[in-house]
């Protein structure tokens, strides 16, 4: 289970809404909202108040791929530090490919999106960078771009 299902399941679990989650954690409302969608992943400290509010450890918010990877050195703090970048990174990317969902008014084209972002992920390396080269490829190309016909 990823973290922004274990947030919403612990939160619904102590009937917490999302805005009484933020009052008690301290953060927005919204921001409680993006982690629970998945559009923003939260950052080590973001984390650990939210773990705090719900009164669980913060390794219960982690997937279990991430646990693994860091458990033997979670006190860390260039550990802790070099994750926090990470996430944030993520978060950043996250955000990025959301604002462009928003953009799109047109429904099938969400979908396309969508469909596109998760076969991209399901893709080894090759293939993405494949990917990412054939749209730049395609966006030099007047006739692909969106209102330059």
């Amino acid at each position: 289970m990823v973290t922004a299902d274990k947030i919403k399941l612990l939160r619904k679990e102590r009937s917490l809404t999302q805005k009484e989650l933020g009052e008690i954690s301290g953060l927005s409302e919204q921001m409680i909202r993006n982690y629970e969608v998945g559009i923003r992943n939260p950052k080590i400290g973001n984390l650990q108040k939210i773990a705090n509010a719900l009164e669980v450890p913060v390794t219960e918010l982690l997937s279990k791929s991430i646990i693994v990877k860091i458990s033997p050195d979670f006190t860390n703090p260039k550990l802790l530090k070099e994750l926090d970048e990470k996430a944030t990174k993520q978060s950043d990317i996250l955000s990025d490919i959301a604002g462009y969902f928003y953009e799109l008014d047109d429904l099938n084209a969400q979908e396309q999106l969508r469909t596109l972002v998760e076969h991209y992920f399901k893709l080894n390396e090759d293939a993405r960078k494949k990917i990412a080269d054939t749209a730049a490829d395609m966006y030099e190309l007047k006739k692909y771009r969106r209102g330059k016909k």
